[in-house]
């Protein structure tokens, strides 16, 4: 028997890059990456919902012991005291916190190519911080 698809009432996925800028964003996920990356090292994955948009960005940081300075940078900027020694870290307590993205354009990091041969864009996270210094 056939299926009957409907689409008329399929939503529009844009991914196309978004303009380098600042953005108004929520935390909707921190957490411990499900596998190791490349490196053999969890990464703790942010996911961010863009305010006013159906839009997400996302953001990696490694454990690598050589690359943990990020996430340390980045829980600083957000608030979490970050010890010098070891930590037991709350990553559900980020999720609703309101930041300010900034968003750069860059080729894909892996050199995928579009269909007319192009290196690929996409938006990577470059800074974030607490959103509290204004209103939305």
């Amino acid at each position: 028997m056939p299926i009957n698809i409907d689409w008329n009432q399929a939503e529009d996925s844009n991914f196309e890059p978004l303009e380098p800028g600042t953005y108004n964003a929520t935390i909707t996920k921190c957490a411990l990456s499900e596998k190791p990356g490349p490196s053999g090292y969890h990464m703790i994955d942010f996911e961010f919902q863009l305010a006013d948009s159906n839009r997400r960005a996302w953001k990696s940081y490694s454990l690598h012991p050589k690359a943990m300075w990020g996430l340390k940078e980045a829980l600083t900027k957000l608030g979490v005291e970050v010890p010098a020694g070891e930590m037991d870290f709350d990553n559900e307590a980020l999720i609703g916190t309101k930041v300010e993205l900034t968003l750069s354009l860059e080729d894909h990091w892996q050199g995928k190519q579009g269909p007319d041969g192009k290196v690929l864009k996409v938006n990577n996270v470059v800074d974030l911080k607490p959103a509290d210094a204004f209103a939305w």
